[in-house]
């Protein structure tokens, strides 16, 4: 009896340590996948519409960067990441390579001397390609792996874009997309990957990112509006926030090509309200901004990265008080906060100084508006409500502190902070009318 009962016991141990064992092996590996909920976002910029699927060159990418480095000179602003969209190696339904004849006319110096640049002003490049091009054989994979870790090592390639534009991984190949990432990261632990559709299977954990609602936001293309308003980006302003505000997915950016009026209320939600790893993310042809735009963009940039470490925590507000989607980003004495209106009129809210927008402690809290134009609010008692108009299709975005708001400003007027540059004057361009 005692013999069959230790049988019984032993054959139950051993069927439990089958079960764990088949548990670890259905556990997907822990990986690091270049980011995590609150890594700091990285501005980047992305050439899709400024080239298209025949991909770019090397004299239209340098002409490129240069205007990022005249906007950090002129402004500050510094861009993280630069990402070549589709065309440059892999295309539509197709896997290219750096020695085929396309890419050496396009590219007779390889990336190299793109690499320099970018590394000269503090940028990472990115690029587009599709999951796949392990090809059939050994040979092919190891080719493929080879070429995309020296992509990393070599190129200074930050980012990943990988899109089922071109193919999906075929589920035989998972393990060789694993194997490439694994040694890519090796070289660049912070290597993000854009997922872009792509069923990845086992292989899901090494991606950075997804697409969210799988949509992207080419005004009046892909992301039109879906009602009457006197813009062309209401539908763009109406985009509410992910779940449970992960920051871990991409919205596709800001387009800066069509319909460019009101894209400033466009990157205050995208860069500030939801605040996604890349934020603020532009793509286009953001040098069509007329020369009175380029200091704002400017200024959303350095206020994005002046902030960063404080936006990757946010809170959504009561939309009973605050109206949609209007969330809260910051510390206990520091909050950023973004409104909007998707009204034909204007609409004043309520914004409580104290716990219900993240704020603690007590004394004076100073409130000062970023957009649409800057203004100082004042100083208002802990606990007290400040009355916040927000124009007709519109968003708001507020700085309350109950520390020093440490900007640059002016009282009595509102102003644009046109230059707030290092060793350089400053320049504030004032708003209000003459006499006020």
């Amino acid at each position: 009896m005692n013999l069959k009962k230790s049988g019984i016991c032993l054959g139950i141990a051993i069927t439990a340590l089958q079960c764990c064992a088949f548990a670890a092996a259905q556990e997907p590996p822990r990986v690091f996948a270049g980011a995590a909920e609150n890594t700091p976002s990285r501005a980047e910029y992305f050439s899709w519409i400024n080239n298209v699927n025949v991909g770019s060159s090397e004299k239209q990418t340098l002409t490129n960067l240069a205007f990022f480095d005249w906007l950090k000179h002129e402004y500050g602003a510094q861009l993280d990441i630069y990402a070549w969209d589709v065309g440059q190696i892999d295309t539509a339904g197709t896997y290219g390579s750096m020695t085929s004849d396309k890419f050496k006319a396009h590219y007779p110096n390889g990336f190299a001397p793109i690499a320099q640049k970018a590394k000269s002003l503090g940028i990472a490049m990115g690029l587009w390609a599709g999951p796949d091009g392990f090809g059939n054989t050994p040979a092919d994979e190891q080719a493929r792996t080879d070429m995309m870790v020296g992509l990393v090592r070599d190129s200074g390639i930050g980012l990943f874009k990988m899109d089922t534009y071109c193919t999906d991984l075929r589920p035989e190949k998972q393990d060789a997309f694993i194997r490439m990432m694994t040694a890519c990261r090796a070289v660049n632990p912070d290597l993000i990957l854009l997922n872009h559709r792509i069923s990845l299977g086992r292989a899901a954990p090494y991606a950075t990112t997804s697409l969210w609602e799988g949509a992207e936001t080419y005004i009046d293309v892909w992301m039109p509006n879906h009602s009457t308003a006197p813009h062309h980006r209401a539908g763009a302003l109406s985009r509410g926030l992910p779940p449970n505000l992960t920051r871990l997915v991409e919205d596709h950016g800001v387009c800066l090509s069509s319909c460019l009026d009101y894209w400033e209320d466009d990157v205050v939600l995208q860069a500030f309200n939801r605040s996604l790893l890349l934020a603020p993310e532009l793509y286009g042809n953001p040098w069509l901004l007329r020369d009175d735009e380029f200091p704002r963009l400017a200024r959303f940039l350095n206020l994005h990265h002046r902030y960063g470490d404080l936006l990757v925590h946010g809170m959504r507000l009561p939309e009973a008080t605050y109206g949609p989607n209007a969330v809260s980003r910051g510390d206990s004495s520091t909050r950023l906060i973004t409104l909007r209106n998707l009204t034909w009129n204007p609409i004043k809210y309520a914004v409580k100084l104290d716990g219900e927008i993240g704020l603690a402690g007590a004394g004076r809290v100073a409130l000062r508006r970023f957009h649409p134009s800057e203004r100082d609010l004042g100083t208002f008692p802990f606990g007290s409500a400040a009355e916040i108009e927000v124009a007709p299709f519109r968003s708001c975005l507020l700085l309350a502190t109950t520390g020093e708001v440490g900007e640059l400003g002016v009282s009595g007027s509102d102003f644009e902070v046109v230059r707030d540059t290092p060793g350089r004057p400053a320049t504030i361009k004032l708003l209000g009318l003459p006499g006020s």
